[in-house]
């Protein structure tokens, strides 16, 4: 139980998302170098925005969203990984 919950917190910290909340951007820094899908959600589970992030650093612009709670989700070949944001 104890790795497991160490691998959970681990994982936690590999992705950051800022300013949160945020109006017209979010930023996200990842600490490994992946390649990841990426998807935006809404509290419906509706995809309103889609794209692929090679790097440490991306930027996605939400201006064109309405103010509300999303859901980011990054996905590869070895795990999927969901973080929430609130659009002001």
């Amino acid at each position: 139980n104890y790795t497991l919950s160490i691998n959970i917190i681990e994982a936690s910290k590999s992705i950051q998302l800022y300013p949160v909340p945020t109006n017209s951007e979010i930023n996200i820094e990842v600490k490994d170098w992946r390649s990841y899908e990426w998807n935006i959600k809404n509290i419906f589970g509706q995809t309103l925005k889609t794209g692929v992030f090679e790097g440490k650093i991306l930027k996605i612009e939400l201006k064109d969203m309405i103010p509300g709670s999303y859901i980011l989700e990054f996905k590869n070949k070895e795990l999927i990984r969901t973080r929430r944001f609130v659009k002001i």
